[in-house]
């Protein structure tokens, strides 16, 4: 199983997040839990700690949210951390940006959480 953890503000960005997962996954036989965090817990820090196969993916609009993908590396070297955002305005290099063009971040998505399995 993988598991995927959504860290970020919560509300409409982060279900949009949620939803273009699921709907990137769906043709796929994957046994994988998501899981979503606005704040570094205890229960997100034991994800961290677990060695398991761990998809995060961190919105970066809020820039305090650079620390947790730093701290998340301290005990997890081997799982994919995915930067996003909502705002591409930022002179920033991102892993992956959601785009309104939801085919296209599915497409995306489904890229990058299948790379894993490889």
């Amino acid at each position: 199983m993988i598991n995927i953890v959504v860290y970020g503000r919560s509300g409409p960005f982060m279900k949009k997040n949620i939803n273009c997962i699921r709907i990137s996954l769906l043709k796929y036989d994957l046994d994988y839990k998501i899981s979503m965090f606005d704040k570094y817990t205890d229960v997100l820090d034991g994800i961290v700690r677990n060695n398991c196969k761990k998809i995060y993916i961190i919105d970066v609009s809020n820039d305090s949210n650079f620390d947790i993908a730093l701290r998340i590396r301290e005990y997890d070297y081997d799982s994919i951390i995915i930067m996003v955002s909502s705002d591409n305005r930022n002179d920033i290099n991102l892993i992956f940006v959601f785009e309104d063009d939801v085919e296209a971040t599915k497409q995306k998505l489904a890229k990058v959480i299948l790379s894993i399995f490889d």
